[in-house]
């Protein structure tokens, strides 16, 4: 008997339950106080309500709270449920302390540490992954990226011009467990100290104060290189030869800061004081032959190697960047022809030679004798460094054979990993050396690995070429770029002769 009530009961329960209920009406039903009627007073009342003049009808009466259209949102109480569930047999305020510190501070914590470890570690797994291209896996990495908002690496291209191999060797050598990379210190002197050599901002003091580098003497740059390689590491210089020399073949005279060394680079000292004069490298003080303005006892503590590139690719590169839009970006305003660099690079290089800073051996020419070894940077003999010189368009066309060399050459280990720089942190590491000189290394820092070109440089005659400036920059520029390109075309032919052979 009692089941079968207990049956009717829930079959009258559920005929009673509406699926479908209105939102506005079954759930929010309403109220005497949903809406404005007249009062009505009981007849029984009426009489106590007469006597009672003093009595006043409700505001709520006469005015009721209108019914609300549509439900106010229900409150999210989650959280206090499963707090309060949580110390419920607590029973003393300090394990309500203990659980409340252990369950809303220390548990999300550790929460947030481990998921972003584990994606940090997923993200360094992944670093070399390739976002380029529309294979399935790309396309999944991009969205992956896209929908947790990660900022995606530029798509990057590989390094095949000729304009980007002046900076190459500069980005292949970036093995920072092993080596200090120096991006061009000698400019700073150069352009901006009180020696400075170059005019280009001889009459521009605002910009040589705005660089920072107002006060660089070539003694700050060697000892700011002394600095980075406390740590024992070797360091990598890439440079223009013509910071080092006078303009316009003007004879060469030592450095004002430079004119009394004590021990020189590579060792445990630095260079003694000297007064420091603000003479513009116009010092009395020589040496016979040499072209630059460093002590040949500062130059036999480094060993030297020599990048060269045709000059009917670099100049109208070079000059590109002294006009409208890269000038605003370079702060090279004019095309300067002296600051071509290749006279001064074969007067050092020839003066290096006849001194013995470099050679006779000559890398990657094996006709030329024994592999010599390195200089006093290494432990050696400084008579014994090869000549080690590398042509662009050799290097751009056979990468491996030509870097293989030059790091036997310099007592480096090659590795193939070195023609690679195709990590978020490769690219971060090349902006930020690149910073100093902006606008004139984008195509190296926007290029994700060294890797043979399938096709060589065409091969255009001096008309072509003057034709090709013509269209590109006009007459008079073509004019500029075509003498500046003949004047250096004999330093070019006469280095190349040194150059390592694939």
């Amino acid at each position: 008997m009692a089941d079968a009530a207990i049956q009717i009961a829930e079959t009258i329960q559920t005929a009673s339950i509406k699926r479908n209920p209105s939102p506005t009406h079954d759930i929010n039903p309403s109220t005497a106080a949903s809406e404005k009627r007249p009062v009505e007073v009981d007849d029984d009342v009426v009489s106590e309500a007469e006597e009672a003049e003093d009595d006043e009808i409700p505001v709520s009466f006469l005015r009721p709270t209108p019914r609300r259209a549509n439900l106010p949102p229900l409150p999210d109480l989650r959280f206090e449920q499963s707090y309060l569930a949580s110390i419920q047999h607590a029973e003393t305020w300090q394990r309500v302390a203990f659980i409340t510190i252990k369950d809303q501070v220390i548990m999300p914590l550790m929460q947030g540490m481990v998921w972003t470890l584990v994606v940090a570690g997923w993200r360094h797994m992944n670093r070399a992954s390739k976002f380029s291209g529309q294979s399935v896996g790309a396309k999944i990495r991009r969205w992956w990226w896209e929908t947790n908002n990660w900022k995606l690496p530029q798509l990057k291209n590989r390094l095949a011009d000729p304009k980007l191999a002046a900076n190459v060797e500069e980005v292949f050598m970036t093995s920072r467990d092993r080596i200090v990379n120096i991006h061009e210190p000698f400019g700073d002197a150069f352009y901006f100290g009180p020696e400075r050599l170059g005019t280009r901002y001889e009459n521009d003091e605002k910009s040589r104060i705005e660089s920072g580098f107002a006060e660089a003497t070539y003694k700050s740059v060697f000892d700011d290189i002394l600095a980075e390689g406390s740590e024992g590491k070797r360091i990598f210089i890439k440079d223009i030869a013509h910071y080092l020399s006078p303009p316009h073949k003007k004879p060469a005279a030592i450095a004002p800061s430079l004119q009394s060394v004590k021990r020189g680079v590579g060792t445990s000292q630095s260079f003694e004081q000297t007064n420091g004069a603000k003479t513009n490298g116009e010092s009395t003080v020589s040496e016979p032959g040499n072209p630059t303005v460093v002590p040949s006892e500062v130059l036999r503590q480094f060993h030297f190697g020599f990048l060269i590139r045709h000059p009917k690719h670099s100049i109208p590169s070079y000059w590109r960047c002294t006009i409208p839009p890269l000038d605003k970006i370079t702060g090279f305003y004019n095309f300067m022809p002296e600051e071509a660099g290749y006279d001064e690079l074969r007067r050092i290089f020839d003066y290096m030679k006849d001194t013995g800073i470099v050679g006779p051996k000559i890398s990657g020419q094996e006709t030329n004798g024994t592999n010599g070894q390195t200089n006093g940077a290494n432990g050696h003999n400084s008579n014994e460094v090869p000549i080690t010189l590398v042509d662009a368009d050799d290097l751009l066309d056979n990468p491996e054979p030509i870097m293989r060399k030059f790091c036997e050459a310099v007592g480096i280990k090659f590795d193939p990993q070195m023609l690679e720089w195709d990590t978020e942190e490769d690219h971060q590491f090349a902006k930020d050396k690149f910073e100093k000189w902006k606008g004139f290394h984008e195509d190296a820092i926007n290029s994700t690995g060294l890797h043979a070109r399938k096709h060589g440089k065409p091969d255009t005659t001096p008309d072509q070429d003057f034709e090709a400036w013509k269209q590109k920059y006009g007459e008079e520029a073509a004019v500029v770029i075509r003498d500046t390109v003949e004047a250096c075309l004999p330093d070019y032919e006469y280095l190349k002769q040194f150059a390592i052979k694939a």
